[in-house]
This record gives structure tokens, C-alpha cells and sequence, in this order.
């Protein structure tokens, strides 16, 4: 297993109506506050499931753009409010063992880095 290092951003607005995320299904893991994850057997589902997620918190969606061949290529996005500059908005899906985790993360704006199965995603903070 070769851990890769990607950053592939799909755009969102910062147009999120809640102060953290919300998870909107009873199937998330809620880790704390505002960190939740799922997981889903295939892409189209886990990008689905994130869709609906992102719609629920009031993220206002743009033209998502990846590489359908590359099943290990995670996707990426993080934003800012305006209001809340020392936090950031993350939400990513890559792949695992058993198809693909779903992940919504508020932080505090600094360099953090996630190590998934197949994928370390690493976020430079202060952007």
C-alpha cells in the first residue's frame, strides 16, 4: 500500500449557514462538534451522501471536477467565513478498505494532516 500525497479541490461557496457543521443522517459518527464521518460502498454514493450533507449546512455548490479513473484520488475542499477567521471548514472523501469515508471537519485554522488508507490529505492552514 503506498500512501500518497494529493490535494484535489472541488469548489465550494462560503455561503455555510451554520457556525459548524450539522451532520444531517443518523448514520454519522459524530467524533465532536462540528466532526462527524460516514462511509459509503462506492463513489457516486459517498459523493451523493456528501452533497446532501454540504446541502443541508447551506454550503453553496459549484461544478465538481475529478479524475473518475483514479479511484484513490481523495476529494478535498476547505473554506473560511468571514465571521470565524481562526476556523476552517473541511470536508474530504477517500477512499478505504471497504469503499469510501465521508469526513466534515471545523478546526482551528492551522497545518493539520489527515491519514486515511490509501491517502495522507494535508491542510497548510491560514489560507
Amino acid at each position: 500500500m503506498t500512501m500518497k500525497k494529493l490535494l484535489l479541490i472541488f469548489v465550494l461557496g462560503t455561503g455555510i449557514a451554520n457556525a459548524q457543521w450539522v451532520p444531517d443522517r443518523a448514520d454519522y459518527e459524530v467524533i465532536s462538534e462540528g466532526n462527524f464521518s460516514t462511509s459509503a460502498h462506492d463513489m457516486q454514493t459517498a459523493i451523493s451522501i456528501a452533497k446532501s450533507t454540504l446541502k443541508f449546512n447551506g454550503a453553496k455548490m459549484h461544478t465538481l471536477d475529478f479524475n473518475k479513473k483514479d479511484i484513490d484520488s481523495p476529494l478535498v475542499n476547505f473554506f473560511h467565513r468571514d465571521n470565524e477567521p481562526d476556523f476552517v471548514y473541511i470536508t474530504y472523501i477517500a477512499r478505504s478498505k471497504t469503499g469510501y469515508d465521508i469526513w466534515f471537519r471545523y478546526l482551528p485554522d492551522e497545518p493539520i494532516s489527515f491519514e486515511e488508507e490509501y491517502v495522507i490529505i494535508e491542510y497548510d492552514g491560514k489560507h
